[in-house]
């Protein structure tokens, strides 16, 4: 599966969270609907960290790598039950809402492939260690 940056919101839609992903996790609903747009974002060909993931959405990457700890720390789904409740939550997402809440897009990322890797979402990933930067 490939993913366009440019349709993945910062934060999936309260009303697509209450429909598909309110039971999936015990974390907040503000820190699931983010992990929700993250989750999206690691689908990009280009994206292999959670800091990439809140980097493209444009957002610090430190804040993807704490949501993606506290959201993996407490999911209750499994990762394939996870991976498709995002995909139909973007699915119903208004076209004119998927663009990063109507701000700039981030400058492309190279080629529209996408992964069919999907990050681990029922623990911590190995890639989710706190990054640095300068």
């Amino acid at each position: 599966m490939s993913i366009n940056l440019l349709v993945v919101p910062q934060v999936i839609p309260y009303e697509e969270y209450l429909e598909h992903l309110a039971s999936a996790s015990a974390s907040s609903e503000a820190t699931v609907r983010l992990f929700a747009s993250l989750s999206l974002a690691r689908l990009h060909l280009d994206i292999s960290s959670w800091a990439a993931a809140a980097e493209a959405l444009v957002m610090p990457g430190r804040m993807g790598v704490r949501c993606a700890r506290a959201c993996s720390a407490t999911m209750l789904v499994t990762a394939d039950e996870w991976k498709a409740r995002v995909w139909r939550a973007i699915e119903e997402i208004p076209r004119e809402l998927q663009h990063l809440g109507g701000q700039d897009p981030p400058p492309p990322r190279g080629g529209a492939a996408g992964s069919t890797n999907w990050p681990d979402a029922t623990g911590l990933a190995p890639d989710t260690a706190p990054t640095t930067s300068a």
